[in-house]
C-alpha cells in the first residue's frame, strides 16, 4: 500500500495490483470529490456543510434540521418521513413515481 499527503489531507491510496483512490478537498477540508481507478465522483455539501449530491446521487435535506426527507437516483426516488420526536416514521421509493416499496414504522413508549 501506498499513500500521498499534502499536510494532513490524504490524496492518493494505491496497492499494487489492487484499485487505487484519488481524492480532492474544498475550501472547508471536506472531499470534493474521489477517483477510484481514474473514475472520478464529484460531491457537493450545502452552506451548512451537509452532504447534497454524491456523483448522481441527489440527497435533499429539511430546512429546519437538516434531516434527510429524500434521495433520488433518476428515476429512482426515497423519501423519509418522521415523526414530531425525529423519529425515521415510514420510507416510500418509487420508479417515475410509480410507489414500489413503502414501509412504516411504530415505537413503543420509550422510543424502542
Amino acid at each position: 500500500m501506498s499513500f500521498l499527503w499534502d499536510g494532513p489531507l490524504l490524496t492518493s491510496e494505491s496497492s499494487t495490483g489492487l484499485s487505487s483512490v484519488g481524492l480532492t478537498y474544498d475550501a472547508d477540508f471536506r472531499v470534493a470529490s474521489m477517483a477510484i481507478d481514474g473514475v472520478s465522483t464529484a460531491r457537493t455539501n450545502d452552506a451548512d456543510g451537509l452532504l447534497t449530491s454524491v456523483g448522481p446521487v441527489q440527497l435533499a435535506r429539511a430546512p429546519s434540521s437538516g434531516r434527510l426527507v429524500s434521495t433520488t437516483v433518476a428515476p429512482v426516488s426515497t423519501a423519509y418521513a418522521y415523526s414530531q420526536y425525529g423519529e425515521l416514521q415510514s420510507v416510500t421509493t418509487s420508479v417515475s413515481g410509480t410507489v414500489l416499496y413503502s414501509q412504516g414504522l411504530q415505537y413503543d413508549a420509550v422510543g424502542k
